[in-house]
């Protein structure tokens, strides 16, 4: 036989010879085998990416979050940056005041009587403070060196403003005291009024 015969009946055994092997037992068990694998296969590649969905689920709600806080802490940065016209007065309504100002130098200090009143510093001049009402129903603390003027509502107590011992050519405003200001939204800066006398050499916050 000539050499192109050989190759066709060769490729014609070989041919039998897997329809063979596929039809017998082995062959079918190498089949399901097979079969079994490719099925783990996609089970396994459909849990992934049963997983991978969640993941990318979690982690959009978790920029969405992100993305609200941010925007939420951008505006309140917008606020305080803004300086506006704000209201304010004591607890029982007597003493009233209106004060403009921006709430981004607000401080808190440590010393012994603004830990005790809970007081947040908005120091502004004069010109920015407008008394209302209630004149006549203020009281003044002094002590130490007198300097301060912590005045007071003679009939609930509350401090809404006073003199401070810092400044004493302006007013410092208790931000707690102003008319629909979100005092939990606002982030202080800090003044070591314990060692007042070393703080006040350092820069200040409100100046």
């Amino acid at each position: 036989m000539n050499e192109n015969l050989i190759s066709v009946v060769a490729a014609l055994i070989r041919d039998d010879e897997g329809r063979r092997g596929r039809d017998s037992p082995s062959g079918r068990n190498r089949s399901n085998s097979l079969g079994a694998s490719a099925r783990d296969f996609r089970s396994a590649a459909g849990a992934t990416d049963a997983r991978l969905c969640a993941a990318v689920g979690k982690m959009r709600r978790a920029g969405a979050r992100v993305s609200r806080a941010m925007g939420s802490l951008a505006q309140t940065k917008m606020i305080e940056a803004t300086t506006q016209s704000y209201e304010g007065g004591c607890h029982c309504g007597r003493v009233r005041f209106r004060v403009t100002a921006a709430l981004s130098r607000v401080t808190e200090c440590n010393c012994s009587i603004c830990t005790k009143k809970g007081f947040l510093h908005l120091i502004v001049a004069p010109k920015s403070f407008e008394l209302l009402s209630g004149k006549e129903a203020l009281t003044t603390y002094r002590f130490n060196t007198g300097t301060a003027q912590h005045t007071f509502c003679a009939t609930c107590g509350i401090h809404p403003f006073y003199v401070p011992r810092s400044d004493p050519d302006k007013i410092d405003v208790n931000v707690r005291c102003l008319d629909g200001v979100d005092v939990a939204a606002i982030k202080p800066h800090l003044f070591d009024g314990r060692n007042w006398e070393h703080a006040i050499t350092d820069r200040v916050p409100w100046r």
